[in-house]
């Protein structure tokens, strides 16, 4: 909603409950329980207060309070309220002198953290009458924060029995722009007949040590509340005494909260204390909203980034006990550890085991702590391709391989018996840029091991626990229970440990800026290029053309990890962001593969990051031709035709029974070969230029890292493919700068369901012979038999599954 209809709607509230047709009762009486104005401190009474605030809270919280005279023992008052972003319900039990009363309330809010309109519904049961209080009533509200500072609000109170209502108007105010100072202020509407006198309240709340706030509030009749909230994280505590003019203090109210992650003042005064990250099985781009623990990348990034900056926190401990992250990710996480080591604070890291890659992980830290009994297997790197080309032929299929790019090489373990030249040259080239940056990495790292790092690689490979202690590629023998131990003597003193994802700032509650921050949209464009499945471009359009839509929405990043695919799926979500983000800065940063189809889809970026070990590149188009050669021979299968067209049988076939594809009955003609040329020399030449355009270079610039090429991350950033080394953390940094914005929140797309039901029913998976990789290779191709397909070469095709 754009702020000239805020506006509207705030300033209509407001004249329609501006004409009350009777006397109200107490707001402030009923309210009691709260220390400041309808959201001027965290979530007040969750939308108790004021239902429209319900709609700036996203956590789900319980708080149990209790408050009583302190001149009364007969009166007695307790209660709870209970909140999530549905809404709250609220329930408070009063007895005084025999008498008892139920206050019942449920209370809803829609909007956003700027803007937010709610309702409620409320009811006293019991001896309501005695308590002077209405049976029942209506609620509704309505608040607006233009911005970081400022916080307005209206509510209007209809009991359902009498014409008695009350109308309430708050301001707070924000003068720093954040929770450590508020002032507030309420104003009581009803006509002048009222018997309250009690119509407007004043006061201020401070934050000055992050979880610990104090409230003063000073009312018309002249008294006055002192309040004091400590939080604890997912534990708060909070009291407030009521002094009264005429006699004193009269009254305390006290009361706990359980439930979201919130600012903790024992944090502050801690001797130290460390993160522990858990990453055990893979690294995932997105999860389930619910039930689903998985670690994904931007949540492990970031959270690492906020312990760098919290000055509470000593280092890390990284447990990588059974972990299964792709070598892409695993450098991404690697730097982020090590800009946390440039702040002086340490990291300790337990493995149980561990390949090439996962050392390298492992290599940035301060000390390494092997399990006794593990050992470490460091063979370097290998790629090894399965040709089929002979088990065709036995079946009697029959596989072309249409290749005019010297480089482009996705068909030739299906079409040929061993690898090409060109092939080998450059999956070495591959292999020697990914063993360099880890050996560069490790040497950096642990510098006793610049000169017996290769003779380890080639001659030890399988290094056990007491031999990586003597070779100096591990420190200590240790087991997972004794980390915190270890890490107390690295930094010299007790230290209170936390999960990092407890540690993460995101995972805060929302309270410390008003209103609703800019925003920066990451875009998942995972697995082959596809329009249903892969990145699934028929849908991911949409994510595309809402996310550019957005106002709030200031920059965007591409998350590209594709070997590609269709060219239509790749020019969807290319094209889209050509044309809808315009006017957005649109950072491209590239995962583990980014190749040919998936090289297409970032094309466009004012900026494409990579990582050093990121595969990108392999510009060209690549085709085959699958045919009956023998198959229904050695099948018995048999078919039949009539057709009206010189050419209508070359896609007619044999239906392979169970997998619902067509393999031709015959190959092609020569001139129908030298047609297929001709188009796949015109689309190649237009992937060039569309390169060129989005690259801001000449078709001849690119040609010259085309032809199919693969290349690396690092050696990307030499020829021009890439602009900038890094990942997914460094791609929405440099977002916000070209937009910027120093504040904001990330959006990601495309939006996750809820749960997995399988997964949360405990069903069995059923595995499937078309869930394998090879076969999954040989029916894309299957289905784009005789077309050009954007593919880089088929041994890294699966390597983003899972991610």
């Amino acid at each position: 909603m754009k702020h000239p209809a805020k506006i509207f709607f705030f300033l209509l509230f407001s004249l329609t409950v501006a004409f009350p047709q009777g006397i109200g009762s107490d707001f402030f009486t009923r309210t009691d329980i709260g220390m400041t104005s309808p959201g001027a401190m965290r979530y007040s009474l969750y939308g108790y207060d004021n239902p429209a605030f319900l709609s700036a809270f996203s956590g789900n919280d319980l708080v149990v309070f209790g408050s009583s005279p302190l001149n009364d023992p007969a009166y007695s008052r307790w209660g709870f309220i209970s909140a999530s972003e549905f809404g709250s319900f609220y329930l408070s039990n009063t007895e005084q002198n025999g008498k008892k009363v139920t206050d019942l309330a449920y209370n809803v809010g829609i909007g956003s953290r700027s803007f937010g309109i709610g309702a409620g519904y409320a009811r006293s049961n019991g001896d309501a009458e005695y308590f002077g209080k209405e049976s029942s009533y209506w609620q509704v509200g309505a608040f607006w924060r233009p911005g970081k500072y400022l916080s307005l609000s209206a509510l209007g109170i209809f009991p359902q029995n009498t014409e008695k209502q009350e109308y309430v108007f708050s301001a707070a105010v924000r003068p720093l722009g954040n929770e450590t100072v508020a002032g507030f202020f309420d104003y009581i509407y009803t006509d002048k007949t009222s018997p309250f006198p009690n119509r407007w309240a004043a006061g201020v709340a401070i934050e000055p040590i992050e979880g610990l706030r104090g409230v003063f509030r000073y009312f018309e009749n002249k008294n006055m509340t002192v309040g004091l909230e400590i939080g604890l994280g997912k534990f708060s505590v909070f009291g407030q005494t009521g002094i009264s003019e005429s006699s004193g203090l009269a009254r305390g109210m006290y009361g706990v909260r359980f439930g979201s992650e919130e600012r903790n003042l024992l944090k502050t005064f801690s001797s130290g204390q460390a993160a522990y990250a858990k990453l055990a099985g893979g690294m995932k781009y997105q999860k389930y909203k619910l039930f689903d623990g998985s670690n994904t990348l931007l949540t492990t990034v970031e959270a690492i980034n906020d312990v760098k900056n919290d000055p509470n926190y000593k280092g890390i401990i990284v447990n990588l006990s059974n972990s299964n992250i792709n070598r892409e990710m695993i450098w991404e996480i690697r730097e982020r550890l090590d800009d946390l080591k440039k702040e002086g604070k340490k990291v300790l890291v337990y493995l149980d085991g561990g390949s090439f890659d996962l050392y390298h992980l492992a290599s940035v830290a301060d000390k390494i702590v092997l399990d006794p009994l593990s050992n470490l297997i460091l063979p370097g790197y290998v790629s090894t391709k399965t040709y089929l080309k002979g088990m065709f032929d036995k079946l009697g299929i029959g596989v072309e391989e249409w290749r005019y790019f010297k480089y482009k090489s996705a068909y030739e373990t299906l079409a040929r018996t061993t690898g090409s030249e060109a092939d080998k040259e450059q999956r070495q080239k591959l292999l020697d840029d990914f063993y360099a940056l880890v050996k560069s990495d490790v040497i950096k790292s642990r510098s006793w091991l610049a000169d017996s790092f290769d003779k380890i690689v080639n001659e030890k490979v399988i290094v056990s626990a007491q031999d990586a202690i003597s070779l100096g590629l591990a420190d200590t023998l240790a087991r997972y229970d004794d980390l915190t131990k270890i890490f107390n003597k690295m930094v010299d003193l007790p230290v209170s440990v936390s999960l990092l994802n407890t540690s993460s700032a995101p995972e805060r509650a929302d309270d410390r800026r008003w209103g609703t921050p800019d925003k920066i949209a990451i875009i998942y464009a995972i697995g082959e290029c596809a329009m249903d499945e892969g990145i699934t471009a028929r849908k991911l359009i949409n994510d595309v053309i809402h996310a550019a839509g957005r106002k709030d929405v200031k920059a965007i990043v591409l998350r590209v990890d594709s070997p590609g695919g269709d060219a239509m799926a790749s020019d969807y979500i290319a094209e889209a962001l050509k044309k809808y983000a315009k006017n957005k800065p649109v950072i491209v940063t590239q995962g583990l593969v980014a190749g040919s189809g998936g090289y297409w889809l970032s094309m466009y970026g004012d900026t494409i990051i990579a990582a050093p070990n990121t595969i990108t590149g392999s510009i060209g188009v690549i085709g085959g031709w699958f045919y009956d050669k023998g198959f229904s021979e050695l099948t018995g299968l048999s078919v039949d035709k009539v057709q009206k067209g010189e050419r209508a049988d070359l896609f007619s076939g044999l239906t392979l029974p169970l997998l619902n594809i067509t393999l031709p009955s015959r190959n092609l003609t020569e001139d129908e070969q030298e047609k297929v040329k001709s188009y796949f020399i015109e689309a190649y030449t237009s992937f060039k230029q569309k390169v060129a355009e989005g690259r801001h270079k000449t078709v001849e610039e690119i040609e010259e890292v085309a032809q199919g090429r693969v290349f690396s991350g690092s050696e990307g950033l030499t020829n021009g493919l890439v602009d900038l080394p890094g990942g997914l953390f460094d791609a929405v940094r440099l977002a916000a700068g070209k937009a910027g914005v120093t504040e904001y929140e990330i959006v990601e797309y495309p939006e996750q369901p809820l749960f997995n039901l399988s997964s949360l029913l405990g069903l069995p998976t059923v595995p499937s012979l078309q869930e394998s990789a090879l076969i999954k290779d040989i029916l894309f191709k299957l289905q784009f038999n005789g077309m050009p397909i954007y593919l880089i070469p088929d041994e890294f095709r699966d390597l983003t599954d899972g991610n």
